[in-house]
């Protein structure tokens, strides 16, 4: 398996955007922690922890704080802009963070592995887990708990790279969601397929606590302990949640 894992960053403020603030053009959903530098420093431990990327690669929007140190094994792109603010655009600063880390896997030989910034993904094994559905045939996202419009966490075998991504430079519509283009891609290039990723559960829920492999994202604050108990690491969170 050789795969490079790639994310995005946008932060406002230091500790994090409140629930249920626009920031970015967006209303915030989950507690203001998952917005914060500190929470970064969470996400890179699971990474660290279960998985063995080639590279990481971390796409900054520009953004008014930066991120944490970055590990050696990290590279580390500022873009020029933050163009969620750029009005004519159909190409926001997710899809281009996205886009950034899947052309670095492509130029490494590797297949690639998108993990968003308020995503956390745990359990052993878990990339062998999308090794074994995607059986270098299929492009893994969504949620089979919950239909697929999802990608916050997204595996593209590496031949399907250039294909993918050039099929989704041909979306022009600027009211069209980054989970639609996906979709859309796949409709528009016959040589793609994707189906499901094997384990939940994103943005739905409940998380199911039991579960071999999960990801999730928007977390609440009772969902981060809950997290803790299940990982063993109630001190790690309960330092990061007395931050706020």
């Amino acid at each position: 398996m050789r795969y490079v894992i790639g994310t995005g960053w946008w932060c406002e403020r230091e500790l994090g955007t409140p629930e249920g603030t626009a920031e970015n053009g967006h209303s915030q959903i989950g507690d203001q922690i998952i917005r914060s530098r500190q929470f970064f420093e969470l996400w890179m431990y699971f990474v660290r922890r279960y998985t063995s990327p080639l590279k990481i690669i971390v796409t900054d929007s520009a953004s008014p704080i930066p991120p944490p140190v970055i590990v050696s094994s990290c590279e580390y792109i500022r873009l020029d802009r933050n163009y969620h603010s750029v009005k004519g655009t159909n190409r926001n600063g997710w899809l281009r963070g996205f886009v950034m880390g899947a052309w670095y896997a492509w130029n490494c030989d590797a297949d690639y592995i998108y993990i968003e910034q308020d995503c956390l993904v745990v359990g052993k094994d878990w990339v062998s887990a999308l090794y074994a559905v995607s059986e270098d045939k299929y492009l893994l996202f969504g949620c089979k708990f919950r239909g697929p419009i999802q990608q916050s966490l997204v595996f593209i075998p590496h031949c399907y790279i250039p294909g993918f991504l050039h099929a989704l430079s041909l979306l022009t519509c600027h009211d069209m969601t980054c989970e639609m283009r996906f979709h859309e891609a796949i409709k528009r290039n016959s040589k793609l397929a994707y189906t499901v990723l094997p384990f939940g559960v994103g943005r739905a829920r409940p998380i199911y606590w039991g579960s071999k492999h999960l990801y999730a994202q928007h977390w609440t604050r009772e969902e981060l302990v809950q997290l803790s108990v299940r990982e063993g690491i109630i001190g790690k969170i309960e330092t990061l949640l007395s931050k706020t």
